[in-house]
């Protein structure tokens, strides 16, 4: 079965992807085996990695991958992840149904 490689930050919002790949449990589920790498360049890096095909997909911004698609460049976005950047999934509870957390961080615009 082919290998997906998946881009994203060392945020706490990408440790579900890094504890199933951890785990094997894309594998064990029937899915393609997945490589998470952790970029921590940023969105920037991620998309430069797109582009010389060293991942398949990233998880990134939003309003930066907006920004590449219009300049044309062939990136798409393809679904949404976390729906504000204040509310993502327990990293703990990640099996659990509608269990989340507030997170915080100073300057990550989920203060309030």
């Amino acid at each position: 079965m082919a290998k997906i490689t998946v881009g994203g930050v060392p945020e706490h919002f990408n440790l579900p992807w890094k504890m199933a790949t951890e785990l094997g449990l894309w594998e064990k589920h029937g899915a393609p085996a997945v490589e998470f790498v952790e970029v921590k360049g940023g969105t920037g890096a991620m998309l430069g990695g797109l582009r010389d095909k060293s991942y398949d997909v990233i998880i990134a911004l939003t309003e930066c991958l907006v920004a590449e698609i219009e300049k044309a460049d062939g990136v798409r976005l393809v679904a949404n992840y976390v729906d504000s950047c204040a509310r993502t999934p327990h990293p703990l509870a990640v099996a659990a149904q509608g269990v989340g957390v507030r997170v915080g961080r100073v300057g990550g615009g989920g203060q309030g």
